[in-house]
């Protein structure tokens, strides 16, 4: 739906990815639509937004677009409701930073987050699952080289604490969903990803590999694939 304020107006209907006016600090997406916010408090929100701009850029508006709402389902139903992994609550504390700092009323339940406040990172994420690289180094390999995927999910999330991963579950159930989509030849960048199966045709063998495999951790490459 449009939003609009005083002095601004933008109608995300055509520019969807346009989840902030940065110019007014007016944010116009999610939940606190319409609020003027704080940015210059929030320098993190304004970066994010302007990442968000560059995947739509290069991706396109609507592929940032499916992958940011992926990426928000993950971080603020998933990984909140169903399983909640041990490094959820950093996340937490974060978000509520963000809110003390913009000046506005902590959310007494995560339900209340305002959508600012988990901009970071869910474009940092949608940045990860926009990209045909990470989304085909995501799907599970002998080699594991997937695993290198979830190091970055990790890393871009700032919640690598140093330690080399051990399990991908710790990332549930984003693994199984990955594994599951694969059967149908399918990886996170494409638009048709979490679609129902076509019933035509026959799903792929996809084994689910962990990387808590006693084999030397994959290598990061020298340079990391442009994202965004």
């Amino acid at each position: 739906m449009p939003s609009s304020s005083r002095w601004c107006h933008a109608d995300t209907r055509v520019f969807e990815h346009k989840t902030a006016c940065l110019r007014h600090g007016y944010w116009l997406y999610g939940r606190g639509a319409g609020q003027c916010v704080d940015l210059l408090a929030l320098p993190e929100v304004v970066a994010a937004q302007r990442g968000l701009e560059r995947i739509a850029a290069r991706r396109g508006p609507s592929a940032a677009m499916r992958a940011f709402g992926l990426a928000s389902w993950y971080l603020e139903h998933a990984w909140r409701i169903d399983y909640h992994p041990h490094w959820y609550p950093a996340l937490l504390e974060r978000w509520q930073g963000r809110i003390s700092a913009a000046g506005a009323t902590v959310a007494s339940t995560t339900w209340q987050l305002p959508t600012w406040a988990t901009h970071p990172e869910c474009v940092a994420l949608a940045a990860v699952f926009a990209s045909p690289h990470w989304a085909a180094t995501a799907i599970p390999s002998a080699d594991l080289q997937h695993r290198l995927f979830y190091q970055h999910i990790a890393t871009r999330l700032n919640i690598d604490d140093g330690r080399p991963l051990r399990t991908m579950r710790v990332f549930d159930p984003l693994p199984r969903d990955i594994q599951e989509q694969a059967r149908w030849g399918r990886i996170l960048s494409d638009a048709d990803w979490g679609a129902p199966p076509p019933a035509e045709d026959l799903p792929k063998a996809v084994a689910f590999i962990d990387i808590d495999s006693e084999q030397p951790a994959a290598k990061l490459p020298d340079s990391l694939p442009v994202e965004g």
